[in-house]
């Protein structure tokens, strides 16, 4: 089992080296990377701070597999994933219940609630 997790310095440097990321949110784990036209939108205080230190954006997605639970563990997270370059950056999820909604942002479509 690998135990790649990386204090908010060491995650800032991670990303910008573009590799992988599992990251806390306010509910689950997510899985981000360097992005150029997109951008994570946060109010859990350890991703705010994340993004004040990092220099660009980053694109994240759920650190799940679509129709089965979520992985609450960040070396779960690592071990499933199997690959080379990824780290998690170490700090706790928020408290909410579920995922955040998503919407389609041009067709005004709920894609997650």
């Amino acid at each position: 089992m690998k135990n790649n997790a990386l204090n908010i310095n060491s995650s800032v440097e991670w990303l910008n080296a573009g590799k992988i990321l599992a990251h806390p949110t306010e509910s689950i784990w997510g899985l981000g990377c360097d992005a150029r036209n997109a951008i994570r939108v946060s109010n859990h205080l350890p991703i705010r701070q994340l993004f004040e230190m990092l220099s660009g954006f980053m694109v994240s997605t759920s650190a799940n597999i679509s129709g089965e639970e979520n992985i609450n563990n960040p070396n779960h997270i690592m071990n499933y994933f199997e690959y080379e370059e990824m780290a998690y950056y170490d700090e706790i999820l928020g408290d909410n219940k579920s995922p955040s909604t998503i919407i389609d942002l041009e067709s005004r479509a709920i894609i997650r609630e």
